[in-house]
């Protein structure tokens, strides 16, 4: 299709249209896991890495593979620390600034909004080296799930408190404060959380209150320790007028909400343990409420807790010769005691049935 133009001396001309070329194909890549060929759009564009140079930065594991292995990690060893062992995965930079805005976006973290943010010119020539270099692997900054990866390294134990408080409360009431507190603050907490304390929300704000105090005197008196008090004496006056008013407030509030042992209010503590609810029953003349003694013992609860007893003993105590002789000793004077006290009952039993058997008969 030709076009019209004036010329110099004001004429029209002709003038014939440019061909457009068709335009190429986008390129395909082939996922090195679940080797699917997919579009460029499938996967993430690494700018910085000499690992995908060849293929336009991008890395050759299609998003949803790496969505899967995200979830894992995440599962395996918390969000921000499964962000880090991605980005090495596929050689990405780690930027914790990055991470705490996509974290600050919204209510879940988004690995893909974060490699979105990644290709700002700013990022172009990084990669999870630089990242290393540039010791972001080891910020420390606060964010909403920042506590995660050092909180991995807690105890089972500790990691079981924890879920169970902030199931109870509803909410971490302990966001944002220092790893090393926060294993310390959910130990105190858990201890006063029972049934009265579910029904009464100010009463539990007052705990966690008190426990809160309770953690700060104990970080005054940690301070105090490494003080000398001939040459720091006007630094450990003030840090105890600090701790004296934190001991002041925590006891106030323990006395007007009967939080404290020597003042609570409530009169049947421990109302749910069972031998509060026996004693209750039994009140009641309910008979059914009588526990036996023998099945307590053979029950698979006492034998667990009797088989873990034991296997904790051999794992972690050192016997030597002496130990050893004095153990078998002991078992063997043990085992002849048992055993006339079987012989015993066996015999009794014996003539009980014979009584029995007598009185039946006659």
């Amino acid at each position: 299709m030709a076009t019209t133009r004036l010329n110099s001396s004001g004429k029209k001309v002709g003038v014939k249209a440019a061909k457009r070329k068709p335009s190429a194909p986008k390129p395909k890549y082939k996922c090195l896991i679940c080797h699917q060929e997919l579009d460029e759009v499938d996967f993430y564009k690494t700018k910085g890495s000499m690992l995908w140079t060849e293929y336009d930065g991008r890395c050759l594991f299609c998003k949803e593979c790496l969505g899967g292995k995200f979830r894992i990690l995440r599962e395996r060893h918390g969000e921000r620390l499964a962000t880090m062992m991605l980005c090495h995965f596929i050689d990405a930079p780690y930027v914790s600034s990055v991470y705490e805005a996509v974290v600050d976006k919204g209510n879940e973290f988004d690995f893909g909004h974060y490699m979105r943010t990644l290709n700002g010119p700013q990022y172009a020539k990084k990669s999870y080296v630089t990242s290393i270099l540039e010791g972001e692997l080891g910020n420390e900054e606060l964010g909403s799930n920042s506590n995660d990866d050092r909180e991995e390294k807690w105890s089972r134990e500790d990691k079981r408190i924890k879920k169970e408080t902030i199931e109870f409360v509803g909410y971490d009431p302990f966001a944002g404060f220092p790893d090393s507190d926060r294993k310390y603050l959910f130990g105190e907490l858990s201890r006063y959380l029972d049934d009265e304390m579910a029904d009464d929300p100010f009463k539990l704000s007052q705990v966690i209150q008190v426990v809160i105090n309770n953690d700060q005197i104990r970080n005054l008196d940690l301070q105090i320790a490494k003080l000398d008090m001939s040459r720091d004496a006007n630094d450990i006056k003030v840090l105890n007028t600090i701790k004296k008013d934190l001991v002041a407030a925590s006891d106030k509030i323990a006395k007007e909400n009967g939080i404290s042992v020597k003042n609570r209010l409530n009169q049947d503590v421990g109302r749910s343990s069972l031998g509060y609810l026996m004693r209750d029953m039994r009140n009641k003349d309910f008979k059914e409420a009588e526990v036996n003694f023998y099945d307590m013992l053979r029950s698979p609860g006492t034998q667990w807790a009797a088989d873990m007893s034991m296997k904790a003993i051999l794992e972690n105590t050192l016997f030597d010769e002496n130990d050893r002789q004095e153990i078998f000793i002991t078992q063997r004077e043990l085992i002849q005691k048992l055993q006339k006290e079987l012989d015993d009952a066996t015999e009794e039993n014996r003539l009980l049935k014979i009584k029995v058997k007598e009185l039946e008969d006659g």
